[in-house]
């Protein structure tokens, strides 16, 4: 099991890891964050099967980081561990359908009875999990795989990598190196070459003129790299 820790107490979450690996040598600390904001991008390119996170944090609270990551991360199982006990937290974590809402100081049973409730239903999902890889499509990592999946779906609307990253709340810069670096093309070049697939299939089909596929082909496509 993955697991990714975000708390801005440097102590509480190194003192977390420790014992997380000490009660669970099987399970991966794949990563640290110190803020909701880092802790949010870390959750959707990772896409660990657990968070464990604060709630008050520096840049990004815990709750809106959970609602942010929950676009690509929908598989994820967030516990939260805060030292405050206020309605409407509690209430808005019930909303988000956290796996568990624990108050600080926790004690390690806590902990553990929380973490073991949780494996178990990650133990349950997995064997519906599995056929899923045999799409023969490149494996992405989540955020790509969303703008992939949404270019091929909305190919003929104005498209534009800004809007993506707004979306995923990341910078421009980072959403096109990303992108770049897995699929091995510039975003503008990629949706040119779904929207050159499509328009050639509709040509085949007999469902659009030459001249109707090369104004969509001119019309759609951004003459600006982004």
């Amino acid at each position: 099991m993955k697991v990714v820790v975000i708390d801005d107490e440097v102590r509480t979450r190194t003192s977390l890891i420790h014992l997380i690996k000490k009660l669970y040598p099987d399970m991966e600390i794949v990563g640290e964050a110190d803020n909701g904001q880092e802790g949010m991008v870390m959750v959707k390119d990772l896409l660990p099967d657990l968070v464990i996170t604060d709630i008050k944090m520096p840049k990004m609270n815990g709750l809106d980081m959970i609602e942010n990551a929950r676009q690509v991360a929908e598989n994820t199982h967030f516990l939260i561990l805060s030292g405050y006990a206020e309605f409407e937290l509690a209430r808005r974590a019930v909303k988000l359908s956290v796996a568990d809402y624990l108050l600080k100081p926790i004690t390690v049973n806590q902990l553990k009875a929380a973490i073991d409730q949780i494996a178990e239903q990650i133990g349950q999902k997995q064997p519906k999990e599995e056929p899923e890889a045999e799409s023969g499509e490149p494996s992405y990592s989540p955020m790509v795989s969303y703008m992939v999946h949404h270019m091929k779906e909305h190919y003929a609307k104005k498209l534009y990598l800004e809007d993506y990253a707004r979306t995923l709340n990341i910078t421009p810069e980072y959403a096109s190196n990303l992108f770049t670096k897995e699929t091995g093309m510039k975003f503008s070049y990629f949706l040119r070459d779904i929207r050159m697939k499509k328009a050639m299939e509709l040509l085949d089909q007999g469902n659009m003129k030459i001249y109707e596929a090369a104004y969509f082909l001119i019309f759609s496509t951004p003459l600006e790299d982004s």
